[in-house]
């Protein structure tokens, strides 16, 4: 078999995967874009628009926002703690008490809107007899 072609057997079924070449890959990407933007003629809220929209909807708040805000940069220090070496296990600079119950408590809604936003789309492609494995 070619090494662009591998073959996977899934509950019994064996399909044969084709790595897509360049045109393919060419062709997927006229697809997204037009999938993209009929999306955004139809509505959709890109990412960078979510907090201006969710706030008009009353959903979240300025005061909201700087708590996420302040969790992310929380997040990323913790992080950066640990790819520097971690800490002792009995020492709990990192805080996680605390992290854990903002991440609990704070509002689902922000994070609900924003599996739906655009930004978050993945348009999948395949031809007839050809299955995209990887974009």
């Amino acid at each position: 078999m070619s090494e662009n072609i591998r073959e996977v057997n899934v509950d019994g079924v064996t399909v044969l995967v084709k790595k897509p070449g360049r045109k393919e890959l060419n062709d997927s990407q006229i697809v997204y874009n037009k999938a993209w933007r009929k999306a955004l003629d139809g509505g959709a809220i890109i990412r960078a628009k979510l907090n201006e929209y969710l706030t008009e909807q009353g959903v979240w708040s300025e005061t909201q926002q700087k708590q996420y805000e302040n969790f992310i940069k929380q997040i990323n220090d913790r992080e950066l703690i640990l790819k520097k070496g971690g800490i002792p296990l009995k020492n709990d600079s990192l805080g996680t008490n605390r992290t854990a119950a903002f991440s609990r408590s704070s509002p689902a809604a922000r994070s609900q809107a924003s599996s739906y936003c655009a930004f978050n789309t993945t348009v999948r492609v395949s031809a007839p007899g050809i299955f995209i494995d990887s974009m």
